[in-house]
Formats: structure tokens, C-alpha cells, sequence
């Protein structure tokens, strides 16, 4: 009987020593998945806003210093990395024609395509409602702790937001 307790005691400590390791694994990677799920979440909520801030009227669509420095304001401090995001703002349009939805009902909704707003719609002349946009992209990249085997070490995270300007 003592013996099996001596034994049994040894049995634990090599258990441990096999199993500590992967452990130790799986908390490190879900602590790097935290990390990258949150940057990703402060990075969408930098775009957002910083549109919604411009979307307020074609004054503050136009005023891309103003909408810029109101992304890195919402990432300062938040982010990991010592880098700031990289904020890319835009002012696009599309022509928007509403004789395209007057035949529309829930069975072809889908049906509808509208035109992807661009910038390049903004100086056209409209023969119906001219819609504005304010575009903004954060960038960022982003480093894990550590180095897993077969996950990257960096990668991307970018994020748009696009919102109709009053």
C-alpha cells in the first residue's frame, strides 16, 4: 500500500510535467485571441466615429484633419502596439434613383443593386438625389506575444465605416 502512494505522487508530478506546457499554451493564445478581438473593436469604433463625426454636415465631410485626428483620439492609449492606426478618410457620393424601389416587396428585395459610392460620383451631376458619404479606414497591425508555430505573428487589421452625411 505505501508503495502505491509513493508512486502514485511521482505519477502526479510527471502528469503535470507532460500536461503544464499545453496548458500553458492554450492560455497564451487566448490571451493573444483577447488582445487582436479587442484591438479589432477599438479599431471599429474609431472608424465609426470618426464618420459619424463628419457625417454631421458636408462642413465636417470636407474637414479630413479634423475627422482623422478624431480616430487616432479614439485609439490613443488603447491600443497595444506603441504604433498609431493608420486613418484614411474619404468623401464619396452615389446618384441615388428612387423609381428603383417602387417595385420592390420582400420577395426581391435582394434584387436591388444599388451603386457603390465613389469619389468620382461626387463631381458628377446628378439627375436625381445626390448622396453623400463620409468614408473612414483605420489600418492597423497587429504583433503577437509570442511566436506560435503555424499562426502568424503579425497581421492586419482594417476597418471601414461608411455614413451618410446630413
Amino acid at each position: 500500500m505505501r508503495n502505491i502512494e509513493r508512486y502514485s505522487k511521482g505519477l502526479a508530478a510527471v502528469e503535470m510535467t507532460l500536461i503544464l506546457p499545453v496548458i500553458l499554451l492554450f492560455v497564451f493564445v487566448a490571451f493573444d485571441f483577447a488582445r487582436v478581438t479587442y484591438e479589432s473593436v477599438v479599431s471599429t469604433g474609431a472608424a465609426s466615429r470618426a464618420a459619424l463625426y463628419g457625417a454631421q454636415s458636408d462642413t465636417h465631410a470636407t474637414n479630413t484633419t479634423a475627422i482623422t485626428t478624431r480616430a487616432l483620439n479614439e485609439t490613443s492609449g488603447q491600443m497595444a502596439s506603441s504604433t498609431d492606426p493608420i486613418v484614411s478618410v474619404a468623401r464619396v457620393c452615389r446618384c441615388f434613383d428612387p423609381d428603383l424601389f417602387e417595385n420592390v416587396s420582400l420577395a426581391n428585395a435582394g434584387a436591388v443593386n444599388l451603386p457603390k459610392p465613389t469619389a468620382a460620383a461626387c463631381s458628377a451631376s446628378c439627375d436625381t438625389n445626390l448622396e453623400v458619404y463620409v468614408e473612414v479606414e483605420t489600418a492597423h497591425t497587429f504583433e503577437s506575444l509570442s511566436k506560435y508555430p503555424g499562426i502568424p505573428s503579425d497581421f492586419a487589421i482594417n476597418r471601414i465605416s461608411r455614413v451618410r452625411v446630413e
